[in-house]
């Protein structure tokens, strides 16, 4: 019987337009295209050169699948109960600590798509930064939503004076 799991590196990007995504790999001084082994919901394209274990299966070389590792790039001294997902080699992570928060962190935009639907946040939110918007904005004031568009103030003098407060 051979041994039916061996250490392999990828050599080319993934080919991702296949059933199941491929790429190339050596291992023992061969060249592959083999299939990537991914957990149901989860996706990624690993960078050329990452170590892979790779599984043959019912002894038939042909019949072969990779699961990529990240241990070059991950992150290390994760305490207990901890969890880290991303893209560890543009440093683009989302970490859920042991205390039950969320992480994200990126060095460049997160964008948040909500196909036809609301975005609801249930808590405080705190800004450090510009807010822009290009809608409007409107606060609820007990029986009155007040706009920040289109609210009207009372007590308008003309002149340096203030106005009171919105209606």
């Amino acid at each position: 019987m051979n041994n039916n799991i061996k250490i392999a590196k990828t050599q080319a990007e993934v080919n991702d337009n296949k059933l199941f995504p491929i790429v190339n790999v050596s291992y023992l001084e061969k060249d592959a295209d083999v299939a990537i082994a991914e957990s149901y919901g989860v996706h990624g394209s690993a960078p050329i050169g990452t170590q892979c274990v790779m599984l043959i299966i019912n002894n038939d070389e042909a019949n072969r699948i990779i699961i990529p590792l990240s241990a070059q790039t991950r992150t290390r001294d994760l305490e207990e109960n901890e969890f880290e997902c991303g893209n560890f080699v543009i440093g683009s992570i989302i970490n859920f600590d042991k205390d039950g928060n969320i992480n994200i962190t990126s060095n460049n935009d997160i964008n948040i798509i909500a196909g036809g639907g609301d975005i609801n946040i249930t808590g405080d939110i705190h800004v450090t930064g510009n807010i822009d918007v290009t809608g409007d904005v409107v606060a609820d004031k007990g029986s009155t939503d007040i706009s920040l568009r289109d609210h009207l103030n009372t007590g308008v003098t003309p002149g340096g004076s203030n106005t009171g407060p919105p209606v």
